[in-house]
């Protein structure tokens, strides 16, 4: 098994907090506008990853997402179908921690 983290902050309004993950990434607060877009995303996700964790980190305003995966061919492969996707997160920064 492999993990990839990504670290996820609001652009648009970085002084915004947040009680929880699942505030953070509601849709009017990540930016998303295409339904069809998140689909797909979640599609990618549901066919390579295994498992996935997001934890709210104590600024409220940071959210650290880790991602498992069978192996690394596995997780490049997703990493690649993703890139063919539209950006769905558009007030999000997202930046990868490790793989």
């Amino acid at each position: 098994m492999i993990s990839l983290k990504l670290m996820y902050k609001n652009v648009t309004n970085p002084d915004q907090t947040f009680e929880t993950v699942s505030e953070f990434f509601k849709d009017e607060n990540a930016g998303v506008d295409d339904k069809s877009a998140l689909s797909a995303h979640i599609a990618n996700d549901n066919k390579y990853q295994d498992s996935k964790e997001a934890t709210l980190l104590s600024d409220k305003k940071t959210v650290l997402m880790t991602r498992d995966f069978e192996d690394e061919e596995t997780a490049e492969k997703w990493l690649e179908e993703r890139a063919k996707l539209p950006t769905i997160d558009k007030n999000l920064k997202e930046e990868r921690m490790t793989f």
